[in-house]
């Protein structure tokens, strides 16, 4: 059997990780074909380098939180570095991007309802002098965190470029 390059195995390991962060040892051995041992050691080194957290994903409507939402920010220079560390300690900011084309930050946004999420646009603006320059109201979200799962590996390796699956 051909030797598989590590960089091979670690999309396989991160593959069948993607499909179920929980999954033991075990099982994600025989779906690879790579052993326990070498499993391990490649875990080992993959954490806190390609894989920076496991996690589970939520359904933020399913938890009461019904304004779910992206926002676009930009900010004077003055005052980046403290936005920035504030959006970083919200409990109701999901996630924060550095982006480009003239703007500084999009901003994942999850509260319970519109007013809540108002509230947060006014507090940025009264403390940073700044509003969200667009929002964009998350209607369905139809998957996420579906790059390097299985099905996107098979297709790689098909040279496939399935879009519609």
């Amino acid at each position: 059997m051909k030797t598989k390059t590590r960089f091979e195995k670690d999309i396989r390991i991160i593959s069948q990780l993607r499909l179920n962060s929980r999954a033991s040892l075990t099982s994600i051995s025989k779906s690879t074909g790579i052993t326990i041992s070498t499993l391990f050691e490649r875990l080992k080194q993959l954490r806190g380098q390609a894989i920076t957290k496991f996690t589970c994903i939520l359904d933020f409507k399913r938890l009461g939180l019904h304004a779910h939402s992206l926002a676009v920010y930009r900010v004077c220079k003055a005052n980046k570095k403290a936005l920035r560390k504030y959006l970083h300690t919200h409990p109701n900011v999901n996630s924060v991007y550095r982006i480009n084309h003239k703007y500084d930050f999009l901003v994942e946004l999850v509260f319970d309802g519109l007013l809540a999420q108002e509230e947060f646009i006014d507090k940025t603006d009264e403390l940073f002098s700044t509003r969200p320059h667009h929002i964009f109201y998350v209607v369905e979200v139809l998957h996420r965190e579906k790059a390097l799962s299985a099905h996107s590996i098979s297709m790689l390796n098909k040279g496939g470029d399935d879009h519609g699956a």
